[in-house]
């Protein structure tokens, strides 16, 4: 998945639309539902309490992310000159080649906002480019955030004979709410939790459905039929098909 995320980025920047390859926005959805599998057993086999299930996810990805956004912003001004140098006009040029004078002139409020590693709840009407500037591939780890935040409540939900199906039901309904956003703010990607929590849902009833399969409880019925339901859903009109 890595690996297809990598050769995406590279045939964006040579401006080459090769079928299947070019769809790297498929494998971060795959990563999402990944994650939200992971979650699940990590929360199912080792339940920590809220602050330190965040303080451990914090400690596994914030040093990494930092030396990864300075190296980034670092680098953003050789990037910008590379792209007026390239033979060939890469798509999104006008965006591409002034990023680092954009960074730049508004690096306050964008570094504040990669700190919190919520700068993909900003739409570009509130900071122009928050969520691909600095170090765009980074634009997913905003959302994996939102996650991570209401990942504990989320499982437990979803464990809940009583709750389970408002809680898909109400995931669905966010994320058409997040796509409803949409027509009132521009997200260059889909960098709030809303227009993904699907992806990360399906992750959670994936992994409950791979527990249940071991203990065939009354309730393997339901969570398969949440997860298919999700993943339809997920495939249908709703579904962002474009990753820059």
């Amino acid at each position: 998945m890595a690996l297809w995320v990598f050769t995406f980025h590279v045939l964006y920047v040579g401006s080459l639309r090769l079928p299947v390859l070019y769809e790297g926005g498929l494998a971060v959805n795959v990563f999402m539902i990944l994650s939200g599998f992971v979650m699940t057993r990590m929360c199912m086999l080792r339940p920590d309490p809220y602050p330190v299930f965040l303080l451990r996810r914090l400690a596994r990805i914030y040093p990494v992310y930092l030396v990864a956004l300075a190296f980034g912003y670092m680098a953003s001004e050789a990037t910008s000159v590379l792209y007026t140098r390239l033979p060939w006009k890469a798509e999104n040029y006008d965006f591409l080649t002034v990023r680092y004078a954009h960074d730049a002139m508004h690096l306050k409020p964008l570094v504040l906002w990669h700190l919190s590693l919520l700068h993909g709840l900003l739409p570009e009407e509130i900071l122009e480019g928050s969520s691909l500037s600095l170090l765009a591939a980074a634009w997913s780890l905003s959302p994996e955030w939102q996650f991570y935040l209401v990942a504990p409540v989320l499982v437990l939900l979803l464990r809940s004979r009583r709750w389970m199906g408002i809680t898909i039901a109400a995931t669905l309904g966010m994320q058409l709410l997040g796509h409803e956003l949409t027509k009132y703010y521009t997200y260059i990607v889909p960098s709030i939790f809303p227009m993904v929590a699907a992806f990360f849902v399906t992750g959670i009833l994936s992994a409950l459905v791979y527990d249940a399969l071991k203990k065939a409880p009354k309730d393997l019925i339901v969570q398969g039929a949440g997860a298919i339901v999700c993943i339809l859903f997920m495939i249908g009109k709703f579904v962002p098909d474009k990753y820059p």
